[in-house]
C-alpha cells in the first residue's frame, strides 16, 4: 500500500503545487525527523540574520554616523553592492572623498526617522533566494524593504538591497 500510495502523494504535491516533495516523504516514517531537522536549522539561520541585521543597523545605519569609510562597515557587502550603494550616493550628492554610499536604503522613516522605534518594530521574514523582507515603523509610517543576505565563511554578507521608497 506505502508502494503506491507515497508515489501518489509526490504525484499529487508537485500538480498542485503545494508542499514539497521532501515534506511528502517526511510524512511517511524516517523522514521525519530529517525535515524536523532541516526546519529548525533553517528557523535558526533565519533568527541568526534578524541578529545581523539589527546589530548592522544598530552599530552603522541608525544614529546619523558617518561610516562611508570605514572598513568594518564596508567589510558587511559584497562588492557589487559597494559599486551600486556608491553609484547612487553620487546620483544624489556630491561625493567629494569617492567613498560615498547611499546608506539610506537599509531603513525607512523618511528624513527625521526615530532609530529606536525602528528597532523596536523591525521584522526580518525569509522571502526566496537569500532576499529577506525587512520591515520597520518611524513615526507611524510602516516601510518595507528587500536585502539579500548570504553567509559566506561563517559570516554574513549583504549582496543587494531593494527599496522602493527610495
Amino acid at each position: 500500500m506505502k508502494k503506491i500510495f507515497l508515489p501518489l502523494c509526490l504525484a499529487l504535491l508537485a500538480w498542485t503545487g503545494s508542499g514539497s516533495a521532501l515534506e511528502a516523504q517526511a510524512q511517511s516514517g524516517q523522514h521525519k525527523v530529517v525535515v524536523a531537522k532541516k526546519k529548525a536549522a533553517n528557523k535558526a539561520n533565519i533568527n541568526e540574520v534578524r541578529q545581523f541585521y539589527k546589530h548592522f543597523l544598530k552599530s552603522y545605519i541608525l544614529g546619523g554616523k558617518d561610516v562611508h569609510s570605514n572598513p568594518k562597515f564596508r567589510a558587511h557587502f559584497s562588492e557589487e553592492l559597494i559599486e551600486k550603494l556608491h553609484e547612487r550616493f553620487v546620483s544624489e550628492y556630491d561625493d567629494e572623498d569617492g567613498m560615498g554610499l547611499a546608506v539610506w536604503l537599509f531603513r525607512g522613516g523618511g528624513q527625521d526617522p526615530d532609530d529606536a522605534e525602528m528597532l523596536r518594530t523591525l521584522s526580518v521574514q525569509p522571502a526566496k533566494d537569500n532576499w529577506y523582507v525587512v520591515k520597520m515603523t518611524s513615526r507611524g509610517k510602516r516601510d518595507t524593504l528587500r536585502v539579500r543576505i548570504v553567509k559566506k565563511n561563517k559570516h554574513f554578507l549583504i549582496t543587494d538591497v531593494e527599496n522602493p521608497n527610495w
